[in-house]
């Protein structure tokens, strides 16, 4: 217990971790074809669910989102990102896109490594949740939160969990998703085992964390955890919808969601890291839930402001609303 605790007090407040996802991440599937003979992507077509779509077979049909338009949003946000870098609103800056309807899909320095930093909760979270699979008091179960606290305060952290107050588990989930609480998130590292924490990172085909590293990670890579919950491949359908239905509760608003019309929903997480000489990273991935198209998109940046990245973020997430007609 104490290499996890050690290790989630400095990943998590410090923002270090990197995964390495495979092809069978999104578990075991039949590759179909359509009329025409392209492979393609069957789902539950009855499902009453309205936050995942779960995934019975995987291909490569693409969505109604045509090619020319994709590559039109693709250069557009080239050419902004390259801009914004020119003026010195930023260092560097990594965009992920995906139509959740069965692509397309593109990338923008997409192989460029960021400090995920409070993204981190996302995984920690699905660790508990596959915990409670097997104890199924575990979501239930009472913790006294004694005191304590991480040694990096978030910037855009809403709020955190108070000292002698009691909470259960599905509490501590929802502070440390939807507050970005690293309080929260402390205490939920102390019902991982190491077993049950390297089983999960093997599980997804994960690179298992080590104490004392320096990890790190890209925009595709950390977006196929939203894949992973949209797809309800790794935890039961209940708990899938369940979690994304937490993360469109999250206070952070000037990323993402500042950019879309008022009312969208969004599932999302964000994390942030400050850095030396003044530099700091600010990111903001999860699922658009535009009606008739839903689309992944992970925005990380890296520059001098928060408030500047986030409104960066915001801009991007604009004009790809926009782009998806």
């Amino acid at each position: 217990m104490a290499r996890i605790r050690i290790f989630f007090l400095g990943a998590i407040a410090g923002g270090l971790v990197l995964w390495t996802i495979h092809f069978f991440l999104f578990g075991p599937h039949l590759l179909v074809k359509d009329a025409r003979g392209i492979l393609s992507e069957t789902r539950e077509g009855d499902s009453d669910y309205a936050l995942i779509n779960p995934l019975l077979s995987c291909g490569d049909t693409f969505s109604h989102l045509l090619n020319r338009t994709t590559q039109e949003l693709e250069a557009t946000l080239r050419s902004r990102i390259s801009s914004e870098e020119n003026k010195g609103n930023l260092v560097n800056g990594a965009v992920y896109f995906r139509s959740l309807n069965g692509g397309p899909a593109f990338g923008i320095h997409e192989d460029t490594l960021f400090i995920p930093g409070s993204l981190l909760k996302v995984p920690l979270v699905l660790s508990v949740y596959k915990k409670a699979e097997k104890d199924t008091s575990l979501l239930s179960k009472q913790i006294i939160y004694d005191g304590g606290s991480v040694p990096y305060v978030e910037h855009y952290q809403s709020d955190t969990i108070k000292i002698g107050s009691t909470y259960t588990v599905e509490d501590l989930v929802k502070a440390a998703l939807v507050h970005s609480d690293n309080n929260a998130a402390i205490l939920l590292t102390q019902l991982i085992s190491v077993d049950d924490l390297d089983d999960s990172y093997k599980d997804l085909g994960m690179q298992i964390p080590t104490q004392g590293a320096d990890y790190q990670t890209t925009v595709q890579t950390y977006a196929s955890f939203f894949r992973i919950l949209y797809n309800a491949t790794y935890l039961t359908h209940d708990a899938s919808e369940h979690l994304l239905e937490i993360l469109t509760q999250t206070t952070f608003n000037e990323g993402l969601i500042k950019g879309l019309p008022q009312g969208v929903k969004v599932a999302h997480k964000f994390g942030e890291r400050a850095l030396a000489d003044g530099v700091v990273q600010l990111h903001d991935c999860g699922i658009v839930y535009k009606p008739g198209d839903p689309y992944l998109i992970c925005v990380m940046m890296q520059g001098h402001s928060y408030d500047t990245l986030a409104g960066e973020i915001s801009s991007i997430s604009k004009i790809v609303y926009d782009a998806v007609q």
